[in-house]
């Protein structure tokens, strides 16, 4: 017979399991090279390319819209941008489209509704990816994502 493990038990060992295959054999120097790396090229993968910024603010009863203040500073004329808000727990919220085609400036606001029955008061995260054409090649940039607090109402 065997003894009962619960499945949170036997995850957690496959993973320790997976983990420990990976981890390179090496000396602590080397472990702390590693940790330093990817620090830079995170920092590095944000190009300036524009953010977008909503200020502090509490978290109104019903459904309103939050001011998104914008720039933009795309390396081309031929470009288009996705607006993206994330909630506290990493789930997209709403998307603002921005384009070169339309009347939209590079400089500007544009808003999202946020419901609060929907929303739990905390930080959220807006990130800017930019699209733009050079010559035949698409590309795409993130830029470096920005933070706002919505808190409760009293």
């Amino acid at each position: 017979m065997h003894p009962r493990t619960s499945w949170g038990v036997r995850v957690l060992a496959g993973v320790v399991m997976i983990v420990g295959t990976l981890a390179p054999a090496s000396s602590g120097a080397a472990v702390g090279a590693t940790r330093e790396r990817p620090v830079a090229r995170a920092q590095a993968d944000y190009p300036d390319y524009g953010s977008a910024d909503v200020r502090n603010q509490r978290l109104r009863r019903g459904c309103h819209t939050y001011r998104v203040e914008y720039v933009l500073r795309p390396p081309t004329s031929d470009w288009s941008a996705v607006v993206q808000l994330y909630t506290p727990r990493n789930r997209r919220l709403g998307t603002l489209l921005l384009d070169a085609n339309r009347p939209d400036p590079l400089v500007g606001h544009r808003g999202f509704e946020i419901c609060g029955v929907t929303v739990a008061p905390g930080r959220f995260k807006i990130q800017v990816e930019l699209i733009y054409t050079d010559g035949r090649e698409d590309h795409r940039a993130l830029t470096r994502p920005t933070y706002f607090r919505l808190t409760r109402r009293r």
